[in-house]
């Protein structure tokens, strides 16, 4: 499965797109460089990938979520393994 965020704002200049995904990066005054770190490594925990593209400053930019439809190492479920959460079609007793 591929998400595209795409906008058109003030872009990502050519020398930060190498670095966007590093912990601690950020260009912002009170930024802490955790949350796109963050994300490409949950996104490669998962088995997927957090991409960008910008073709530079004022031309916005794209970032992609790749995921795989089922995470890594995941075995096939059986029917009988599947629960549906309380209240949804279920009744505990």
């Amino acid at each position: 499965m591929k998400i595209e965020v795409a906008d058109n704002g003030v872009g990502i200049a050519p020398e930060n797109l190498t670095r966007i995904f590093s912990h601690g990066f950020t260009t912002r005054k009170n930024g802490h460089g955790f949350g796109l770190h963050s994300g490409a490594l949950a996104a490669r925990e998962l088995g997927g990938a957090l991409a960008v593209h910008s073709a530079g400053l004022g031309q916005g930019a794209t970032f992609a979520l790749e995921l795989p439809l089922s995470p890594p190492n995941a075995r096939p479920r059986s029917h009988d393994e599947y629960e549906a959460p309380v209240g949804i079609g279920r009744e505990d007793v």
